[in-house]
């Protein structure tokens, strides 16, 4: 039913819809469409404008389609029209499937263009600085580019993690590597399997296995042996970014910020001796001649 025209030099802009079957079988729409513009936003929707193809006079309606929960709500809210109710009846697997790809790719695209300092991220304070934890890449960054080998006919992702911890020097990584039994991304995300992880050092040709995951030795070497000067090159990359933006969230919410203690000035009592020297009680002497600070006194000393 759907049907994507490539324009801009591939980025996708327009989609066709094609009615199949129901009251509107054999009419075509087409639909512009967006999603948010925050890298970090999984709402998991998709906004469509659709008109009808080569009718005039006819306004066009917008419509936000939820790929997860295989949803269709108006923009604005209100009553859905048949014709909408037509689209979301004539959605097939490979639509929903469809609508999925086009919404990581132009998240994926949300992400590359996004200026660091805007990026809402979340890291785990405490737990970075005081346990070391290693933080993946794709925690941080959903929507970021998959990185995959492949390797005896099967793909396999890489899920990179990294030690941020800050003046911590190392340059290494670890991989676990994802299998995509159906070359779905998600799907191998969301596997809730045991799987191979390394260690690898990027800028040194070695490694060495964290956890085999059940996977034999032979197999991990191949796996290994697929991160290649071009993924290392990538993984350098990505470990000083997600460092960046780690040090950019503790400035935007003022952790880790350090500043001299304030400690009282030591002053006599009333009774003791006069730190003058005359001999007198402090409170006879110098207690009423000191001059009071103002803020403005304070300031001109700095």
């Amino acid at each position: 039913m759907l049907a994507v025209d490539e324009t801009n030099n591939g980025q996708t802009s327009v989609i066709t819809l094609n009615f199949d079957r129901g009251d509107y079988a054999g009419k075509q729409y087409r639909a512009e469409y967006a999603v948010c513009g925050n890298p970090v936003c999984e709402c998991n929707t998709i906004d469509l404008t659709v008109r009808e193809e080569g009718a005039t006079g006819k306004e066009a309606f917008s419509v936000a389609i939820n790929f997860i929960e295989k949803t269709l709500h108006t923009i604005p809210q209100r009553p859905r029209s048949h014709v909408e109710n037509a689209l979301l009846d004539n959605m097939t697997d490979s639509d929903w499937q469809l609508v999925r790809d086009l919404y990581i790719r132009a998240k994926r695209a949300c992400t590359d263009a996004a200026n660091l300092d805007d990026i809402e991220t979340y890291f785990p304070v405490a737990a970075v600085e005081n346990d070391s934890p290693l933080i993946g890449y794709v925690d941080v960054l959903p929507f970021a580019e998959a990185i995959t080998i492949h390797v005896e006919g099967k793909s396999y992702l890489l899920d990179d993690q990294y030690c941020i911890k800050p003046h911590c020097d190392c340059q290494e990584v670890a991989i676990s590597f994802l299998p995509m039994n159906d070359s779905s991304e998600a799907a191998a995300k969301a596997a809730p399997m045991r799987v191979p992880t390394i260690m690898l050092p990027y800028n040194k040709n070695c490694w060495s296995t964290l956890d085999a995951g059940g996977y034999a030795k032979e197999t991990i070497e191949r796996l290994a042996n697929k991160i290649d000067d071009g993924i290392k090159e990538k993984l350098h990359a990505r470990h000083e970014k997600i460092k960046l933006l780690y040090e950019i969230y503790k400035e935007k919410h003022g952790i880790g910020q350090l500043r001299q203690p304030v400690r009282a000035k030591k002053t006599a009592g009333r009774n003791d001796p006069c730190p003058c020297g005359s001999g007198q009680k402090y409170k006879r002497c110098c207690l009423n001649k000191e001059p009071s600070l103002s803020i403005d006194s304070v300031n001109q000393k700095k």
